[in-house]
């Protein structure tokens, strides 16, 4: 089964799917053609390889407070997760920021029941996670138009992983 990972690389938002299989590994950028990649550590901290076809790509990952920071060929390049709109909320919760629906419990995301495009109205259910063997209803708290889905049904999520944008109507 394939995973999607919303990620931003230097303030571009990229969709990123890896799916490993016994047949490989094969990632898929923004929808474009999979390809296939083979990733080694070394005994250095950091210092990866990743062998694509007949290239070898060889540099520095290092976990930074918003993501990672890439460094190859004296590039430097900021990884984050487009999701990391996550929230240390308290044990009262919290909100969104406008305009955006993150998950808010670790489970099962059974259920999208919206498209880009769709308009929604506040209370609308937009998507059903499953946690504790509980269904939860994941609500818009106000009208607006959905933009962008970051998650699919099937989907395990974390507390805090946003789920979709949406643009907030200015009535």
């Amino acid at each position: 089964m394939a995973s999607r990972y919303p990620l931003t690389i230097d303030n571009v938002n990229y969709i990123v799917q890896l799916e490993i299989s016994d047949d490989g590994v094969f990632v898929t950028i923004d929808d474009g053609e999979p390809f296939e990649i083979d990733v080694t550590t070394s005994g250095l901290p950091g210092l990866m390889s990743i062998f694509h076809s007949e290239s070898n790509w060889l540099g520095y990952v290092v976990p930074e407070p918003d993501g990672w920071r890439i460094s190859h060929n004296n590039k430097h390049f900021l990884v984050s997760s487009s999701q990391s709109a996550r929230k240390s909320r308290s044990n009262a919760g919290s909100e969104d920021p406008p305009g955006k629906i993150s998950v808010p419990l670790a489970g099962v995301l059974i259920e999208i029941r919206v498209s880009a495009g769709d308009v929604v109205k506040s209370g609308d259910t937009v998507a059903v996670i499953e946690a504790m063997k509980m269904q939860n209803e994941i609500t818009t708290p106000t009208d607006g138009i959905i933009t962008e889905i970051y998650l699919a049904a099937g989907a395990r999520a974390e507390k805090g992983d946003l789920i979709l944008d949406y643009e907030i109507s200015e009535d």
